[in-house]
């Protein structure tokens, strides 16, 4: 599990650790409000890399785009400041990885 420097981005108080994916680390947080999200931070050792950055920008705008009634939307983001991160609608559940692994390949209605 990894810790976040910081405990509080874009409102959000992070609650517990979710995982990692591609050059972020996934927690939950808990807006002042009530509201959960997934929020990623791209990792701190990346921050710096200007390449990378443009690629986490391009990630917010393309997920932005994405949209649908099975889709988790974006709540708030931000690539530019100190520490970039994206938050998304958070969706409790066993991850895809698990649930395949648990259960098998989806198919049909549950692939879709």
């Amino acid at each position: 599990m990894e810790t976040p420097r910081t405990h509080l981005i874009g409102g959000y108080h992070f609650v517990r650790w979710l995982g990692r994916r591609g050059f972020g680390s996934v927690y939950l947080g808990q807006h002042k409000s009530g509201q959960r999200a997934a929020v990623k931070l791209l990792h701190w050792d990346l921050v710096e890399d200007l390449e990378v950055r443009g690629r986490f920008r391009d990630e917010i705008a393309q997920l932005q785009h994405v949209q649908g009634p099975d889709v988790v939307g974006i709540i708030s983001a931000d690539a530019d400041g100190p520490l970039p991160w994206i938050a998304t609608e958070f969706v409790d559940g066993p991850t895809l990885q698990k649930a395949v692994r648990t259960e098998g390949p989806r198919s049909g209605a549950d692939l879709y």
